[in-house]
């Protein structure tokens, strides 16, 4: 699922932009959903914005009486928990969340980064919530629960040697992973109740340049990472002994930097939000990419931060730089349908991340 990028020695294609808006997307087009809520992360007060969803955007709900505080730079969103990185202390944040919005905000963990969190993520069965972010050891993973944050697990031995903004769970909670700069780029873990394994041997073909997100599939057998070097998107079959040998690139190309990544429920598509005009892309799955679907009859607005498809793959959403920050499409087999309408209460700023409830 950025910002002051330019510091950390990563691609900066938008210096300017500053926030980040975490979306994981819900039901289906033009017939009842199976997510009910969405949240954003963005970069202006109230730093997020969450809305019940029906196909299509509800009522925004009310604001989270003590709001995340800062930039949000990534976030997520499962059946409890809204989690969130931000770009001040104290860097990672979470709520608890219902039908009727936000709850009070839990206490700070004890334990965090002295700089950026980023992209977030809770567990299959919401024990554990992963960030990552831009210090040592760039992955904080805590246990939560209705009271809120544990005490952070220890490090793993081997920790990625820059800063991370990706993060995912497999759907079984056995492994865990991380994407950011610095070569090998994308790391992964063995993860049970006892915290993490040994870290997993490197892909044996490396992604070419610093990742912005990383997404297992539902089904458990893929991996894939966006990117700020050609091919920009980049997939890996992934099993109990770790990444297996890189799928071919899609014959047709993203057309610029991918800083969202995500497959559908059933794992036959895989969509990607990028630098430039679409914004936001997506193929056909089957142990590697089909031909890539026709793009949206609407674009999104600007720059495409974050994507994630909704829990039955009926929907597509996207979180972005320009008003209204976030799009959402119905989703099929034959690509995307004709863009919802927008919130009418719209977020307010750039959206980094964005998700429905998962």
């Amino acid at each position: 699922m950025g910002v002051t990028i330019n510091n950390i020695g990563m691609p900066t294609p938008h210096p300017a932009l500053l926030g980040l808006s975490v979306f994981s997307v819900g039901p289906a087009a033009g017939g009842g959903g199976s997510a009910d809520n969405i949240i954003t992360a963005h970069a202006t007060t109230p730093f997020t914005t969450a809305y019940p969803w029906s196909s299509g955007f509800g009522t925004k709900y009310s604001d989270p009486a003590t709001t995340p505080g800062s930039t949000g730079r990534g976030c997520t969103l499962s059946p409890s928990h809204a989690g969130f990185g931000v770009s001040a202390a104290p860097r990672f944040v979470g709520y608890p969340f219902s039908g009727s919005g936000f709850g009070t905000r839990y206490s700070d963990p004890a334990t965090v980064d002295t700089k950026n969190g980023y992209d977030s993520a809770v567990s299959s069965d919401e024990a554990d919530i992963a960030f990552a972010s831009q210090n040592s050891p760039r992955i904080y993973i805590y246990p939560i629960s209705g009271s809120g944050f544990g005490t952070k697990y220890s490090d793993p031995a081997s920790v990625p040697g820059g800063t991370q903004e990706g993060t995912d769970f497999t759907a079984s909670d056995s492994d865990v992973f991380t994407a950011g700069a610095g070569s090998p780029y994308v790391h992964a873990w063995p993860w049970s109740g006892s915290g993490f394994g040994t870290k997993y041997s490197n892909p044996g073909t490396l992604p070419p340049g610093n990742l912005y997100a990383v997404r297992a599939s539902d089904d458990g057998n893929e991996v894939t990472v966006g990117s700020g070097t050609t091919p920009y998107t980049v997939t890996y079959p992934w099993s109990g002994s770790g990444f297996g040998t890189k799928y071919s690139d899609p014959s047709t190309l993203p057309p610029a930097i991918c800083q969202g990544v995500h497959f559908n429920a059933s794992t036959s598509d895989v969509s990607m939000a990028h630098n430039t005009s679409p914004y936001i892309s997506s193929y056909p799955w089957s142990s590697g990419y089909g031909t890539k679907h026709s793009a949206p009859g609407t674009a999104g607005g600007g720059i495409g931060y974050s994507i994630t498809h909704s829990l039955d793959g009926a929907e597509v959403a996207m979180g972005h730089s320009t008003s209204p920050y976030v799009s959402a499409y119905p989703f099929s087999g034959s690509g995307f349908g004709t863009k919802y309408s927008d919130p009418a209460t719209t977020p307010t700023g750039t959206c980094r991340g964005i998700s429905f409830n998962q």
